[in-house]
């Protein structure tokens, strides 16, 4: 692929990550790589209603734009187009591919596109990516990055930043069931990327019981408001068990970086808690494949287990061992 031509010192990006909540955290480092090479430079983001709350604190995006592919209405869509146009963009950067994403810069004025090409498709991109390699999701997101500006690109792992609003009313709504910060465990039993729900309520579930004796843990269980009858029949809601289902994303995000650790499916909640640097047991559905696109990026940080293996000999106890000394102490 040609590098995007850049001229001056203040570059104006577009960048496309509207779509999954994993996919929008690991495109995180990226804002901030595009910053450190151009400091000048004006950064708008591209995401939809999940994105914005999780990043709408990030100091290094000057502007985002809300965009839904299923929900805007063509009106909504022309504004963006027209707001496109007045801020006079040099490049667009499509991480999430689709047609009409580049439509819409194309229509907006953005005079170079760079994304990856898709088969047998029609697209509106200047500058096309013919494969994306087999790595980690984060390592070709920086090849992409490399190739599309002509210079190298390293990313380190994903950060996110307090909401000091959204805290509060995560605080609030513990203290109100009576859990304090760093006193429980944030546990996702379900997970709709790798039929979590299928597997996790059975599988974890005495995994969770043996962890909150040890420790004297509460257990706040997370997730969208689908999962809530199923993971109710093994964790009804009652004293030291907490539900957090169908919360704004920025205040479960506050949640989530409160737990003294957390214990889930691989899925958005996990790529949450390890942004904010919580001790995470994760259990991966089999595979090299999908572990070696999404494995954790802290080894320290993270136990990474697939699926099969929650059910071996000694497992819990591997467990146990690992988080005692991550835990915070007393």
């Amino acid at each position: 692929m040609t590098a995007i031509r850049i001229t001056g010192t203040a570059p104006r990006f577009l960048v496309f990550r509207n779509g999954m909540l994993g996919n929008t955290l690991l495109a995180e480092p990226l804002f901030r790589a595009l910053k450190k090479l151009y400091p000048d430079c004006y950064l708008a983001v591209v995401v939809d209603e999940v994105g914005r709350a999780l990043l709408k604190n990030h100091p290094m995006v000057d502007e985002f734009f809300l965009f839904n592919r299923q929900n805007s209405s063509f009106f909504a869509q022309w504004a963006l187009v027209r707001a496109w146009r007045a801020r006079r963009f040099d490049a667009s950067l499509h991480l999430r591919t689709g047609v009409r994403n580049e439509l819409l810069a194309m229509l907006g004025g953005v005079p170079q596109r760079t994304g990856m090409r898709l088969k047998g498709s029609w697209q509106f991109l200047t500058h096309m990516q013919t494969g994306r390699p087999q790595l980690h999701v984060l390592d070709a997101l920086a090849a992409f990055a490399t190739e599309a500006l002509g210079r190298p690109v390293t990313l380190d792992a994903p950060r996110l930043y307090p909401d000091a609003m959204a805290g509060a009313r995560a605080e609030a709504f513990l203290a109100e069931r009576g859990v304090k910060p760093g006193g429980y465990l944030a546990v996702h039993l379900g997970g709709a990327t790798c039929r979590g729900l299928d597997w996790g309520p059975g599988a974890l579930s005495a995994l969770v019981t043996k962890v909150r004796e040890r420790f004297g843990l509460s257990i706040v269980l997370v997730g969208a408001a689908s999962e809530r009858a199923a993971v109710s029949r093994d964790w009804p809601e009652g004293p030291g068990v907490v539900h957090a289902f169908s919360f704004p994303l920025d205040e479960f995000s506050e949640i989530l970086r409160r737990a003294a650790a957390f214990l889930g499916n691989d899925s958005g909640p996990a790529h949450v808690a390890e942004a904010w640097g919580v001790p995470k047991v994760v259990a991966y559905p089999s595979g090299q494949d999908n572990f070696a696109r999404w494995r954790p990026l802290n080894g320290d940080c993270c136990l990474p287990l697939f699926r099969e293996q929650f059910g071996q000999p000694g497992v819990a106890d591997t467990i146990l061992d690992w988080l005692a000394p991550r835990l915070p102490k007393g």
